[in-house]
């Protein structure tokens, strides 16, 4: 099923071509050869279903006490990640095996 998915997605990002409208008329043709133009309607949907695999991964390891999220006060919910439109932070005990474990879920997105 993922590798339908990953089809189907890369047939959305390739399969684009682009003209250029000088004095009203198309001229050239513009062929991208990876990813998407700037304002695509693809790119939002895309970012979700990334961000989606990325939270889940975070919760897995979290569960699995694999790292440990951080508390502002013993009453408050704890937080192991931070998500913005172009930004993440992540958070965790500072060891080496902690790191390690946000580094190599990282590396398998």
């Amino acid at each position: 099923m993922c590798e339908k998915w990953i089809s189907w997605i890369m047939w959305c990002i390739t399969l684009t071509q682009s003209r250029v409208l000088l004095n009203g008329q198309p001229r050239g043709l513009i062929i991208p050869e990876w990813g998407l133009r700037q304002g695509d309607l693809l790119s939002p949907y895309l970012f979700i279903f990334c961000t989606k695999m990325l939270i889940a991964n975070i919760r897995k390891v979290e569960q699995g006490k694999m790292i440990t999220s951080i508390k502002v006060s013993t009453t408050s919910p704890s937080v192991s990640h931070l998500l913005f439109a172009d930004a993440s932070i992540f958070f965790c005990k500072a060891d080496k095996e902690q790191c390690g474990v946000i580094f190599g879920f990282l590396k398998t997105i």
